[in-house]
């Protein structure tokens, strides 16, 4: 009996699967959907595996590689509904389903291209569950220094609380135990005085300041994976998805992400270097 996945001989003719195939169906759990999502992705001419969402040949080695092979629940935690992905698609897709995704990055490569507004309430987040984790303040770093007289928000410009530097909602984002002045700047790069709101640096869209679940909730995003020097007000769900891409990394990626959404060309995975991809973001 050969290979359940790609048809080879079995490891022995105890098994179901050859060597390479038996390292991806080893989770008991979730056997047969691994076992249906890699026969499909299997391309018996190229000997390799493709990636669901964007057709490119993946990695099978290497765990650093953008085009690593994973597997995705293309509804978020489903066991039985599981999507052979690269690396980088995975953690991009995070907890938005697999028609979620697409309509996602299509409303953001339109943004990007043609500044066509983002639609907020075009994606659900039905199964959305992650917050940002909350943290302490850095072991031998003093608290804010107060300061009692200000004219106005160094952030918005609204009057101060009294005895405060900042107007009450800023001096809540003030009070985070790592706030910073390039987190000042990067909220204040984000001020919209005509919506009185922060919005997202990519979306343009305002950001949710109360509800820590939200995938609209305010985040920071390195805009240099890891360079702390500059940063930007964005969505959460949009932090997730850009992971480890620089800006213009992440701009490009949406874009050729998109044109292989609407027109089913192949992705081209020089669009970018991923310079900054290491493999740990997800």
């Amino acid at each position: 009996m050969n290979c359940k996945v790609c048809g080879k001989p079995p490891m022995t003719p105890r098994h179901h699967y050859c060597k390479r195939c038996y390292r991806w169906c080893s989770v008991r759990k979730e056997i047969r959907a691994r076992v249906k999502t890699l026969r499909e992705r299997y391309d018996p001419v190229r000997d390799c595996f493709t990636c669901t969402y964007t057709g490119i040949v993946l990695n099978e080695t290497d765990n650093k590689d953008p085009a690593f092979l994973c597997f995705d629940h293309r509804i978020p935690r489903k066991r039985n509904d599981i999507a052979v992905s690269s690396s980088f698609a995975n953690i991009m897709k995070s907890d938005l389903t697999w028609k979620e995704f697409p309509a996602a990055v299509i409303m953001l490569a339109h943004h990007f291209l043609y500044g066509t507004p983002f639609d907020k309430k075009a994606i659900k987040f039905k199964y959305w569950n992650r917050a940002p984790r909350p943290k302490a303040r850095p072991l031998g770093m003093p608290p804010p220094l107060r300061v009692w007289h200000a004219d106005r928000c160094p952030i918005c410009g609204k009057p101060p609380v009294p005895n405060t530097l900042y107007c009450a909602r800023c001096h809540k984002l003030a009070d985070a135990p790592d706030f910073s002045m390039v987190k000042l700047q990067a909220l204040k790069e984000a001020y919209d005085p005509v919506l009185d709101a922060f919005l997202c640096h990519y979306t343009g869209v305002p950001v949710d300041l109360g509800d820590p679940n939200s995938p609209w909730y305010l985040s920071y995003d390195h805009v240099i994976p890891g360079d702390e020097a500059r940063l930007a007000v964005a969505a959460y769900f949009i932090n997730v998805m850009k992971s480890e891409l620089g800006e213009q990394e992440f701009r490009a990626v949406i874009i050729e992400l998109a044109h292989h959404f609407e027109t089913g060309e192949p992705f081209d995975m020089g669009v970018c270097e991923f310079k900054y991809w290491t493999g740990l973001a997800g």
